[in-house]
């Protein structure tokens, strides 16, 4: 479409996901404008405004939402507040983008797939981690058979999050009620990832597991009972008959990384980042014919971000911002909806303890 305006609900300036991400990657897409900054405090939201050349800094997301020059409302804040705020959007009849996960669980993200449907309004998830550019060549390499049938593919990752200590602002994520698990969070999207990618379920499995009864905010000796799963474990069949291993890991604070290797017949291809998939764009690596892995050069085509943002946090979003704005104004539907959100929370629903 010839311009996208954006009302952004989280949109501090300074801390929080947004700031990394959202705000950048719209300042620096052409075609993208910030209208509306909303934050729970008016400073925030001055600073975002003024900052982001945004004409509205609000503090009620209601007030957003019923602004007719707001073309798309993004979602950034904390999960347990995503469906209360999509309801919103949704009851004004705008476009709405919001994070992952979009529910704490299966039946509020259920809810909010009917009334989106009843509504039709048009509706995105931010599962950004398909949508970089190492992820979108790797895709066509498969889709190509570059590296010969699928013989097997393998998905492995270790994170700090979910660890010994935790940020005081992050407690919430100990908290298994609130839907914010290591399976829920990252699992979600390396799971989204490695479909898009390497072919869908037909047969899985999987579990989570804590570890860890307690943990320590940081900067204190106070501790909080953790109840989150810190491990997450899936195996299946793809249908493309390649069998599927997952394993991810919280609280390996110092040796973090992730990988996805996909295993052929003549070669292989891997996918990998020092942090989660959908923060830092990743790298790719092609062996054929049992030489050792080297790196591919991506082509530019697959490079729909801004080259101003680097390999900045905000490039993975800034891809999917193209894409939401390319299926807004009448192209390929590329983007994962709610339905397509929802039918991954029954997934990881079924790892749950």
């Amino acid at each position: 479409m010839a311009g996208l305006r954006i009302g952004l609900i989280g949109a501090n300036p300074v801390a929080g996901w947004a700031s990394r991400t959202h705000l950048p990657a719209i300042a620096a897409c052409p075609g993208l404008s910030l209208v509306a900054a909303c934050t729970t405090r008016e400073e925030s939201a001055r600073a975002a405004a003024e900052r982001y050349n945004a004409k509205h800094a609000l503090t009620d997301p209601a007030a957003l939402v019923a602004l007719p020059e707001v073309d798309l409302v993004v979602i950034s804040v904390r999960a347990p507040s995503h469906a209360a705020l999509v309801e919103l959007a949704l009851a004004a009849g705008k476009p709405v983008l919001c994070e992952w996960p979009l529910g704490t669980g299966v039946a509020q993200s259920q809810e909010l797939v009917v009334r989106a449907q009843r509504r039709r309004v048009p509706n995105f998830v931010c599962l950004q981690g398909f949508a970089s550019p190492a992820a979108l060549a790797m895709r066509e390499l498969i889709e190509q058979e570059a590296v010969g049938k699928l013989l097997s593919v393998r998905m492995a990752g270790t994170f700090a999050a979910w660890g010994a200590t935790v940020p005081a602002t992050g407690t919430y994520l100990l908290d298994a009620t609130n839907g914010v698990s290591l399976a829920s969070i990252i699992g979600g999207h390396a799971l989204h990832m490695l479909e898009r990618i390497a072919g869908k379920w037909a047969e899985f499995s999987g579990f989570s597991a804590n570890r860890r009864a307690h943990t320590r905010i940081i900067g204190s000796e106070e501790t909080r009972p953790q109840t989150s799963p810190d491990q997450f474990v899936a195996s299946g069949l793809l249908d493309n008959g390649a069998p599927a291993a997952v394993h991810l890991a919280g609280g390996i604070a110092g040796s973090e990384g992730f990988e996805l290797l996909i295993l052929g017949e003549s070669g292989s291809l891997r996918l990998g980042t020092t942090t989660v998939p959908e923060i830092l764009p990743p790298t790719l690596e092609r062996s054929q014919d049992g030489d050792t892995l080297r790196p591919v050069a991506i082509e530019p085509r697959f490079r729909l971000a801004p080259a101003s943002l680097g390999e900045s946090p905000a490039v993975n979003v800034a891809q999917l911002y193209a894409l939401v704005s390319a299926e807004l104004g009448g192209g390929e539907r590329r983007v994962p909806d709610f339905a397509e959100a929802l039918a991954l929370r029954r997934r990881i629903a079924e790892t749950m303890p």
